[in-house]
């Protein structure tokens, strides 16, 4: 019986646990949110071109004044980097580009 549940323990912390810690929750601070229909293309796109999950999108009272995306991805399937570059080629419906903000906290 010993045997089975250290078997049992092992199997949890070989398998279990660098399965849920390969999940990553990210914010990215979005540019060119210009139109109301920017988010929803946001949101629709990244979801449709990475296996992504979008959390939220928060427009307004955020600490870098950036429109902030929260997204959780699996780290081991996707980098950072990819997101960013999928962000940049994403039109919104206006024809304009969104931009992953990477410069100082605007004022």
């Amino acid at each position: 019986m010993k045997n089975c549940s250290l078997l049992i323990c092992f199997i949890f912390i070989f398998w279990f646990i660098p399965l849920s810690a390969s999940t990553v929750k990210e914010e990215f601070k979005i540019e060119g949110l210009i139109s109301p229909a920017s988010p929803k293309a946001l949101q629709s796109e990244l979801e449709k071109e990475l296996k992504v999950k979008v959390l939220g999108l928060e427009l307004t009272n955020t600490e870098s004044g950036w429109p902030v995306l929260t997204l959780q991805y699996d780290s081991s399937s996707i980098s950072k980097e990819e997101i960013e570059k999928t962000i940049a080629k994403i039109e919104d419906p206006a024809g304009h580009n969104y931009k992953v903000h990477h410069g100082p906290l605007q004022a």
